[in-house]
């Protein structure tokens, strides 16, 4: 997944970016070692109890429930137990089937045959088949989505019987990109859909789909409840029903946790360390770290906006400069505690392809110093070079780590000013509008990732500018590097070409790469086998999750 694709808060919400406030999340250490000794959401403990209803703590309202009219992360998170995709990630990172029972690929990886589980059944009792797939996929090709603009070189997709279907690409693809993209690539029903306006479809109000629950109930920006579908064809819910229930605000969320009102949180960005910490110290609740496939990364702009206003950019020697002056293990240990794993390089730490031998730049002031005196950048009677601007993403723990690279540029004669805003204010303004990052010379971005490495070209390939490339890296090396990755069939070869990809990123000091996260999520221990999904920071399906009696 790519910038562009991270939860959006709803339009109504977004207001002009302006300088935050600062927080402190710094906590001891003895505390966060008895955190991460607790055990993990993802054990199963005791027989499981069916029936009950888990109340989910979420941060906002999606409102649009249709990804094929609109994307993005919130509805994803809640829609994934409601329809399904051919396939996607399990908990330890494995592609596993989903509506496909398995699949093959062509040697030269330009076409690959979807073999359908059978016996599916829509919601609404209607039998699924290959053509609702085939209705699926060339209706999304023509949408302007992150899964449309990947099908575009997808040249057929037929039903070869009621159960397969063959998808055929002009250039080589990966069955693992179909269980990538967030919300556009699930499949939908042809007979409720076809022929019919999407956006004003009635299923919109109630979607029908294949997943372990159904539509139940919905009030718009308060709750919206699902219910147990028996006839699933995967594990059937233990829970009666989930309740979603939508808490902006991080403190009011753990207010219904300790009330009861709540049984599990997930998704608030804004919950802070310490509120992680506290909670963790009471026998009542258990505080789950997710897998590692987001990454902190500090992006310089490359746009010629950008340069032309910060002249500083297009010297490497300030780049490097501020990534000598930037302590990435204060930030990833001491202020956010071992939630942000160290890492350099455009790949998460969970991705198969990271290079775990890349060499992050050392922490040196002083080398800092001296590149910015060489570039020409001398102190003023103030003590500063220049000032610059740093815009930050709204994230768990990003406000500590802005304003830490604040103090940390400072030091080496860089004044910068922060910008900041809400979620949805944030993305419109440096990452999804027409012009990317436009004239910001550095954001402070989270970009979640699933475990493959072409994810990653949505954010350096010049060819993915501006939606997705929205800080204009443009190095004709790179690009190429992630089309022979794509089109390598040995696993060798192929992880040597990514490897030498991330140097050439590393080397060309595109980001000021921090870390890795791993997301937190809060629930009553009464709570039992709840998981974080492989690829993403949402929770796996809810179907096999229970309550255990009090």
């Amino acid at each position: 997944m790519n910038d562009d694709q991270m939860p959006a808060q709803p339009a109504h919400d977004a207001q002009h970016l302006s300088n935050p406030a600062r927080r402190d999340f710094v906590v001891d250490a003895a505390a966060f070692a008895s955190l991460m000794a607790l055990p993990g959401l993802a054990a199963a403990q005791g027989t499981p109890v069916r029936g009950g209803n888990l109340n989910v703590g979420y941060p906002s309202d999606p409102r649009i429930y249709n990804g094929f009219v609109f994307e993005n992360f919130p509805q994803y998170a809640v829609m994934h137990h409601v329809v399904s995709k051919l396939l996607w990630w399990d908990v330890k990172n494995n592609l596993v089937g989903d509506l496909a029972e398995k699949w093959t690929q062509s040697p030269d990886n330009h076409e690959i045959t979807f073999n359908l589980r059978r016996n599916v059944k829509w919601h609404d009792g209607k039998p699924f088949t290959a053509a609702d797939v085939v209705w699926s996929l060339q209706t999304v090709q023509k949408l302007p989505l992150s899964f449309g603009r990947f099908l575009a070189k997808m040249t057929e997709a037929r039903a070869l019987d009621p159960h397969t279907v063959k998808v055929t690409f002009s250039t080589p693809t990966p069955a693992s990109l179909f269980a990538y993209y967030v919300g556009s690539n699930v499949i939908l029903p042809k007979h409720i859909y076809d022929g019919t306006d999407l956006k004003t479809n009635p299923a919109n109000a109630q979607p029908i789909g294949t997943g372990p629950f159904k539509w139940k109930q919905y009030a718009r920006d308060q709750s919206l409840v699902l219910e147990r579908y028996a006839d699933y064809h995967g594990t059937v819910p233990y829970l009666d029903t989930i309740t979603f229930k939508f808490t902006p605000n991080a403190s009011t969320a753990i207010l219904q946790l300790r009330s009861g009102a709540l049984d599990v949180i997930t998704h608030h960005r804004s919950l802070g360390v310490n509120d992680l910490l506290t909670l963790s110290k009471d026998p009542k609740y258990q505080v789950a770290l997710l897998n590692a496939t987001v990454v902190m990364r500090v992006a310089f702009n490359f746009r010629p906006e950008g340069v032309a206003k910060h002249k500083w950019l297009s010297d490497i020697r300030c780049r490097q400069a501020v990534t000598h002056a930037i302590d990435r293990d204060t930030i990833c240990n001491k202020l956010l505690h071992g939630y942000l794993l160290p890492s350099w390089g455009p790949l998460a730490r969970g991705n198969p392809m990271y290079d775990p031998n890349l060499k992050a730049p050392a922490y040196d002031p002083a080398r800092a110093n001296a590149l910015l005196d060489e570039a020409g950048y001398k102190r003023g009677p103030d003590g500063v070079r220049f000032t610059t601007e740093l815009a930050y993403i709204p994230y768990f723990g990003t406000d500590a780590a802005a304003a830490a690279i604040v103090d940390m540029l400072g030091r080496v004669g860089i004044k910068v000013n922060l910008l900041t805003g809400d979620y949805g204010a944030f993305l419109t303004k440096y990452w999804l509008g027409p012009n990317g990052q436009g004239d910001t010379p550095m954001s402070l971005i989270i970009g979640i990732h699933a475990p493959t490495a072409n994810d990653a070209r949505n954010n350096y390939d010049s060819r993915y500018q501006p939606r997705n490339n929205g800080n204009g890296v443009n190095i004709p090396e790179v690009d190429k590097l992630f089309d022979d990755g794509l089109a390598e069939p040995n696993p060798t070869k192929q992880r040597a070409i990514y490897w030498r990809l991330q140097q050439a990123l590393a080397d060309s000091v595109v980001n000021v790469w921090i870390g890795t996260f791993v997301a937190p999520n809060v629930a009553n221990r009464r709570v039992r086998n709840l998981a974080s999904s492989g690829s993403w920071e949402v929770m796996q399906r809810l179907n096999e999750v229970w309550i255990a009696k009090s």
